[in-house]
Protein backbone atom coordinates (compact mmCIF):
# COMPACT_ATOMS: atom_id res chain seq x y z
CA UNK A 1 0.00 0.00 0.00
CA UNK A 2 2.77 2.42 0.90
CA UNK A 3 4.77 1.46 -2.19
CA UNK A 4 1.75 2.09 -4.39
CA UNK A 5 1.18 5.48 -2.77
CA UNK A 6 4.85 6.42 -3.19
CA UNK A 7 4.81 5.29 -6.81
CA UNK A 8 1.74 7.37 -7.60
CA UNK A 9 3.20 10.33 -5.72
CA UNK A 10 6.49 10.09 -7.60
CA UNK A 11 4.68 9.85 -10.95
CA UNK A 12 2.58 12.87 -10.00
CA UNK A 13 5.70 14.85 -9.05
CA UNK A 14 7.47 13.74 -12.21
CA UNK A 15 4.57 14.77 -14.47
CA UNK A 16 3.11 17.88 -12.85
CA UNK A 17 6.25 19.44 -11.44
CA UNK A 18 9.26 18.34 -13.43
CA UNK A 19 7.82 17.53 -16.88
CA UNK A 20 5.50 20.55 -17.04
CA UNK A 21 8.34 22.92 -16.10
CA UNK A 22 10.58 21.29 -18.69
CA UNK A 23 7.85 21.61 -21.31
CA UNK A 24 7.37 25.30 -20.57
CA UNK A 25 11.12 25.95 -20.62
CA UNK A 26 11.45 24.11 -23.91
CA UNK A 27 8.61 26.15 -25.43
CA UNK A 28 10.18 29.43 -24.37
CA UNK A 29 13.62 28.35 -25.58
CA UNK A 30 12.21 27.41 -28.99
CA UNK A 31 10.29 30.69 -29.21
CA UNK A 32 13.47 32.62 -28.41
CA UNK A 33 15.19 30.73 -31.25
CA UNK A 34 12.38 31.71 -33.67
CA UNK A 35 12.67 35.32 -32.54
CA UNK A 36 16.45 35.20 -33.07
CA UNK A 37 15.94 33.92 -36.62
CA UNK A 38 13.52 36.79 -37.26
CA UNK A 39 16.19 39.18 -35.98
CA UNK A 40 18.75 37.72 -38.40
CA UNK A 41 16.34 38.05 -41.33
CA UNK A 42 15.72 41.70 -40.44
CA UNK A 43 19.46 42.30 -40.06
CA UNK A 44 19.94 41.35 -43.74
CA UNK A 45 17.66 44.29 -44.71
CA UNK A 46 16.50 42.64 -47.94
CA UNK A 47 13.54 44.15 -49.79
CA UNK A 48 13.33 46.98 -47.22
CA UNK A 49 12.55 44.42 -44.49
CA UNK A 50 14.39 45.76 -41.46
CA UNK A 51 13.88 46.39 -37.77
CA UNK A 52 11.58 49.32 -38.46
CA UNK A 53 9.31 47.37 -40.83
CA UNK A 54 5.71 46.90 -39.64
CA UNK A 55 5.71 43.11 -40.23
CA UNK A 56 8.94 42.71 -38.26
CA UNK A 57 7.56 44.69 -35.32
CA UNK A 58 4.25 42.79 -35.32
CA UNK A 59 5.90 39.37 -35.68
CA UNK A 60 8.35 40.13 -32.88
CA UNK A 61 5.52 41.44 -30.69
CA UNK A 62 3.48 38.31 -31.50
CA UNK A 63 6.36 36.05 -30.43
CA UNK A 64 7.05 38.15 -27.30
CA UNK A 65 3.41 37.93 -26.22
CA UNK A 66 3.49 34.18 -26.78
CA UNK A 67 6.60 33.93 -24.60
CA UNK A 68 4.99 36.12 -21.93
CA UNK A 69 1.75 34.13 -21.79
CA UNK A 70 3.17 30.71 -22.66
CA UNK A 71 2.19 29.34 -19.25
CA UNK A 72 -1.46 29.72 -20.34
CA UNK A 73 -1.12 27.68 -23.54
CA UNK A 74 -2.88 24.36 -23.07
CA UNK A 75 -5.12 21.94 -24.92
CA UNK A 76 -7.99 22.75 -22.58
CA UNK A 77 -7.77 26.50 -23.25
CA UNK A 78 -7.71 25.92 -27.00
CA UNK A 79 -10.62 23.49 -26.79
CA UNK A 80 -12.73 25.86 -24.68
CA UNK A 81 -11.94 28.85 -26.88
CA UNK A 82 -12.70 27.02 -30.14
CA UNK A 83 -15.92 25.50 -28.77
CA UNK A 84 -17.07 28.94 -27.57
CA UNK A 85 -16.35 30.45 -30.99
CA UNK A 86 -18.09 27.57 -32.81
CA UNK A 87 -21.22 27.87 -30.66
CA UNK A 88 -21.31 31.64 -30.74
CA UNK A 89 -20.64 32.22 -34.43
CA UNK A 90 -21.73 28.91 -36.03
CA UNK A 91 -18.36 28.41 -37.74
CA UNK A 92 -18.85 31.42 -40.00
CA UNK A 93 -16.21 33.54 -38.33
CA UNK A 94 -12.53 33.11 -39.03
CA UNK A 95 -10.49 34.73 -36.31
CA UNK A 96 -7.20 36.23 -37.41
CA UNK A 97 -5.02 38.57 -35.48
CA UNK A 98 -3.95 41.80 -37.13
CA UNK A 99 -0.47 40.33 -37.45
CA UNK A 100 -1.68 37.26 -39.38
CA UNK A 101 -3.82 39.42 -41.67
CA UNK A 102 -0.95 41.84 -42.39
CA UNK A 103 1.54 38.99 -42.71
CA UNK A 104 -0.57 37.18 -45.32
CA UNK A 105 -1.05 40.38 -47.30
CA UNK A 106 2.68 41.14 -47.13
CA UNK A 107 3.57 37.63 -48.33
CA UNK A 108 1.02 37.81 -51.14
CA UNK A 109 2.37 41.03 -52.70
CA UNK A 110 6.14 40.70 -52.25
CA UNK A 111 8.44 40.20 -55.22
CA UNK A 112 11.43 38.88 -53.28
CA UNK A 113 10.69 35.16 -53.21
CA UNK A 114 13.70 34.39 -51.01
CA UNK A 115 12.44 36.72 -48.26
CA UNK A 116 8.91 35.32 -48.58
CA UNK A 117 10.29 31.78 -48.28
CA UNK A 118 12.26 32.67 -45.14
CA UNK A 119 9.30 34.40 -43.49
CA UNK A 120 6.93 31.54 -44.29
CA UNK A 121 9.48 29.06 -42.95
CA UNK A 122 9.73 31.12 -39.77
CA UNK A 123 5.95 31.25 -39.37
CA UNK A 124 5.80 27.47 -39.88
CA UNK A 125 8.51 26.99 -37.23
CA UNK A 126 6.48 29.12 -34.82
CA UNK A 127 3.38 26.98 -35.41
CA UNK A 128 5.43 23.77 -35.08
CA UNK A 129 6.82 24.96 -31.73
CA UNK A 130 3.32 25.63 -30.39
CA UNK A 131 1.96 22.28 -31.60
CA UNK A 132 4.97 20.43 -30.17
CA UNK A 133 4.34 22.10 -26.83
CA UNK A 134 0.68 21.07 -26.87
CA UNK A 135 1.69 17.48 -27.57
CA UNK A 136 4.36 17.49 -24.85
CA UNK A 137 1.95 18.97 -22.33
CA UNK A 138 -0.83 16.40 -22.86
CA UNK A 139 -0.41 13.10 -21.05
CA UNK A 140 -3.24 11.57 -23.08
CA UNK A 141 -1.59 12.44 -26.41
CA UNK A 142 1.79 11.14 -25.23
CA UNK A 143 0.26 7.82 -24.15
CA UNK A 144 -1.70 7.60 -27.40
CA UNK A 145 1.40 8.27 -29.51
CA UNK A 146 3.44 5.80 -27.48
CA UNK A 147 0.94 3.01 -28.08
CA UNK A 148 0.76 4.00 -31.75
CA UNK A 149 4.56 3.76 -32.06
CA UNK A 150 4.63 0.39 -30.30
CA UNK A 151 1.88 -0.88 -32.61
CA UNK A 152 3.80 0.45 -35.64
CA UNK A 153 7.03 -1.25 -34.54
CA UNK A 154 5.28 -4.55 -33.90
CA UNK A 155 3.39 -4.39 -37.18
CA UNK A 156 6.30 -3.40 -39.40
CA UNK A 157 9.23 -5.20 -37.80
CA UNK A 158 7.99 -8.32 -36.08
CA UNK A 159 5.79 -9.43 -38.97
CA UNK A 160 8.81 -9.38 -41.30
CA UNK A 161 10.66 -11.88 -39.10
CA UNK A 162 10.15 -15.49 -40.07
CA UNK A 163 7.73 -17.23 -37.67
CA UNK A 164 10.02 -20.23 -37.44
CA UNK A 165 12.84 -17.98 -36.18
CA UNK A 166 10.53 -16.55 -33.53
CA UNK A 167 9.54 -20.03 -32.36
CA UNK A 168 13.20 -21.07 -32.13
CA UNK A 169 14.03 -18.01 -30.04
CA UNK A 170 11.05 -18.57 -27.76
CA UNK A 171 12.05 -22.22 -27.25
CA UNK A 172 15.61 -21.17 -26.38
CA UNK A 173 14.37 -18.56 -23.92
CA UNK A 174 12.06 -21.02 -22.19
CA UNK A 175 14.48 -23.91 -22.40
CA UNK A 176 17.34 -22.16 -20.59
CA UNK A 177 15.46 -21.55 -17.33
CA UNK A 178 14.30 -25.17 -17.33
CA UNK A 179 17.85 -26.42 -17.84
CA UNK A 180 19.06 -24.19 -14.98
CA UNK A 181 16.25 -25.42 -12.75
CA UNK A 182 17.04 -29.07 -13.57
CA UNK A 183 20.72 -28.50 -12.75
CA UNK A 184 19.83 -26.90 -9.44
CA UNK A 185 17.42 -29.73 -8.64
CA UNK A 186 20.19 -32.29 -9.25
CA UNK A 187 22.54 -30.36 -6.95
CA UNK A 188 20.02 -30.40 -4.08
CA UNK A 189 18.89 -33.96 -4.65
Amino acid sequence: MIITFLSILSLWILWFILWQKYSLDKLREDLFAVRDELFLIAAEKKDKFGFDHQIYKEFEDFINRTIKYSHNISNLNIFLFSSFINKRFKRTLIIKSKFIYDFENYIKYRCNKELVKKLMSLKNKYEYVIISHLIRKSLFIIILLTFRMIFFIIKNHLIKINKADILKKVKIIFKKPLICMEEQAELYA
